[in-house]
């Protein structure tokens, strides 16, 4: 269904509903359920809840209950995301998420900030990343629930990051075992002084695609230390915590990681030259 500016739909965007595309700013009475896409230029507004939907705007998204599911769901905002709660679903800032309760289990890409430091106030597993900021009341659990904090860079610089060490390390995989099979072809040449053409066919064909990968890893890796190098000349990015983090929370600050290894309480994490440190939050 095609809806108009400012458009308000009382009660539910269900499976009964087609998907919704706004010229303007949309106000949802009810919840944005399981399956549903909405696409908005302006601002929305859901007074209950967004469920495992895909739900896009070139505003600010509000969500008065909490953004929930089955971890199906994504929303997205330019302007920025606010919400009581995040649990198991990815969500996209080109500015602020912030929330009132809990992030727990999710997946959060903030171009500036995350703010969790009202009502509870606890981030509790998942990946945050913002450039700017990460900050809350408590992250982790004193059950040691594994929970990556990231922060110092753009999101898409660090899945520009993952992506190529993901492929450093499968091309590196690749390329051992083609180490391993040459080693075998090459000494049963040696022991029988020719190789029966298809093993010989086989050897060239791995002889050439071990050169291939030998070249695509030595570019890799020198994009790698360029970026690696590019971050030890940045400063920006530090994660805040007002009350307590737990054993199990990672925090990686432009590349640089700590490990909690035991809880402490109001602290800033930064990083200083190669390291993580923190201070005393005053």
């Amino acid at each position: 269904m095609k809806a108009v500016p400012t458009e308000v739909i009382s009660g539910d965007i269900d499976r009964m509903s087609r998907d919704l595309s706004c010229e303007g700013s949309l106000k949802v009475e009810g919840s944005i359920r399981r399956g549903q896409r909405v696409r908005v230029s302006g601002d929305i507004l859901v007074e209950g809840e967004i469920e495992d939907a895909e739900v896009t705007a070139d505003g600010v998204i509000t969500v008065q209950g909490g953004i929930t599911g089955e971890g199906k769901g994504i929303v997205s905002a330019y302007g920025g995301v606010k919400a009581k709660y995040i649990n198991n679903q990815t969500v996209i800032s080109h500015s602020l998420v912030e929330v009132s309760e809990e992030i727990r289990n999710a997946t959060i890409k903030a171009d500036q900030r995350v703010i969790v430091t009202q009502g509870r106030g606890w981030i509790i597993g998942g990946t945050i990343s913002a450039r700017r900021e990460v900050r809350a009341r408590n992250i982790g659990s004193r059950y040691a629930t594994p929970t990556i904090i990231k922060v110092g860079l753009l999101p898409e610089v660090w899945d520009k990051l993952e992506g190529l060490k993901r492929k450093i390390s499968m091309k590196e995989r690749i390329r051992a075992q083609m180490e391993k099979e040459l080693t075998y072809l090459q000494k049963l040449k040696e022991q029988e002084g020719e190789l029966p053409p298809k093993k010989k066919d086989l050897l060239q064909e791995i002889e050439f695609l071990d050169g291939i990968y030998r070249d695509q890893l030595k570019e890799m890796r020198e994009e790698w230390e360029f970026l690696e190098n590019h971050l030890k000349e940045l400063t920006v990015g530090q994660v805040t915590v007002e009350e307590m983090v737990f054993p199990g929370v990672v925090i990686n600050i432009l590349n640089s990681l700590r490990k909690i290894a035991e809880a402490k309480t109001g602290v800033i994490f930064k990083k200083d030259k190669d390291e993580v440190i923190d201070l005393p939050l005053t």
